[in-house]
């Protein structure tokens, strides 16, 4: 399990609202989402997601086990006053409730968790895995594939490349991200040579990640 810091929680909160990239991946989601039908978000994090994806649906439920980053989702959902996202503070495998469509984002084992969160969902289950240049391994995604396939789910996939750059106040800021996640130190300098974003973001670091969305329909 991912396990959240203060400044983790501000990294990744800069990096979504710069670069906008749960904005661009809810534009993806229009087509599968039906407004005024339910949406569970499990393992949601800070919750980004679930705001920019809560005008497609009737209600979305944004459900993970870190009470820290759900108080950024209720200060967020209070200052967009998005008034159709609840948030759940629990674990989503002692849940009973039911949504028409789950979404999960980089959560959890996989595959072993999919039959769950399918149960979880009514009409389909949306598994997004983000993998950039530094993260996670790109096995991940095949195996996921491959153990649909062979349990003979119903489903698509498709990738788009969508930037999920992370801006920092200095030089000294962008060392501890990329140190905190394993960056070599090569990699690391290459930071300072990024041009300005904006004055308040004098560094930049644009990653490119390559996302993929698994649509897994309801079987039978």
């Amino acid at each position: 399990m991912f396990i959240w810091s203060e400044e983790s929680i501000e990294w990744y909160r800069r990096a979504s609202e710069t670069s906008r990239y749960f904005d661009t991946v809810a534009k993806e989601l229009s087509p599968y989402i039906s407004s005024g039908e339910s949406v569970g978000e499990i393992g949601s994090g800070p919750g980004y997601l679930s705001a920019a994806a809560s005008h497609l649906a009737g209600k979305i439920t944004a459900v993970d086990l870190d009470g820290r980053v759900l108080d950024v989702l209720r200060q967020r959902l209070k200052t967009l006053k998005i008034k159709n996202v609840e948030v759940l503070h629990g674990d989503w495998k002692g849940l009973s409730t039911v949504w028409d469509t789950v979404i999960a984002c980089n959560l959890g084992e996989m595959p072993g968790d999919i039959p769950g969160l399918l149960d979880r969902g009514a009409k389909q289950l949306i598994l997004i895995r983000r993998v950039s240049r530094k993260g996670e391994k790109r096995e991940a995604v095949c195996r996921i594939r491959d153990y649909l396939s062979a349990h003979d789910f119903s489903f698509h996939l498709f990738q788009r490349n969508i930037d999920f750059g992370q801006p920092f106040d200095s030089a000294d800021q962008a060392y501890r991200y990329f140190s905190h996640y394993g960056t070599p130190e090569k990699e690391i300098a290459d930071v300072l040579n990024q041009p300005p974003l904006s004055a308040g973001y004098p560094n930049y670091y644009p990653i490119m990640t390559s996302t993929t969305f698994f649509i897994i329909q309801k079987q039978g």
